[in-house]
């Protein structure tokens, strides 16, 4: 098949018209993967990843007055303890619906971090045990780890190993709802 150089002409200069009035935005672009995209609707991972966002940036703000306070040596009020253990029952929720979601791996990891600091060591391991086993490979999940083995070098490692007691790493299974005020 070939073509005379007067229909090549024709092509192109066509061609490049049309670029043109797409570039311009005179020309819709017409895109088949992104219009089929639309009509399948939102994509349902980042569908979650919003929603965990709604749960997760509340919690970030509370944890970082929180940790501020104690680590400038300042005691935690009734209400903000309060608040804390809110936050663990937040996040265990969170983790029940988004078990394997990495936007959680850092609260939990500050959440664990204030527990120990407020020497609730057992709450602090539940959740260090949870990182260390669902986000074993992220940093939250090492540090977890390392937090775990100094808490059981302290108390040894029956302390945190209650008979009949829920397997370590399953916030959920352990906690109970807050009482209500």
């Amino acid at each position: 098949m070939s073509f005379d150089r007067s229909t090549l002409n024709k092509f192109f200069t066509a061609l490049i018209a049309a670029l043109l009035l797409v570039g311009l935005g005179l020309m819709p672009d017409v895109n088949l993967s992104a219009e089929a995209k639309k009509a399948a609707g939102p994509d349902p991972a980042a569908k979650s990843d919003a929603e965990v966002k709604k749960v997760v940036d509340p919690i970030n703000d509370q944890l970082g007055k929180l940790m501020v306070k104690v680590q400038s040596r300042a005691l935690l009020s009734p209400e903000e303890a309060g608040q804390l253990a809110d936050i663990k029952y937040k996040l265990v929720d969170a983790l029940t619906q988004y078990p394997t979601n990495a936007q959680l791996a850092r609260p939990v990891y500050e959440a664990a971090v204030l527990f120990s600091q407020r020497e609730a060591y057992n709450d602090a391991y539940e959740l260090f045990s949870y990182l260390a086993q669902g986000f074993a490979t992220t940093p939250y999940g090492l540090k977890s780890k390392g937090q775990m083995t100094q808490l059981e070098k302290r108390f040894g490692t029956d302390y945190f190993a209650a008979d009949g007691a829920a397997p370590a790493g399953d916030p959920a299974a352990t906690a109970t709802a807050p009482a209500k005020k």
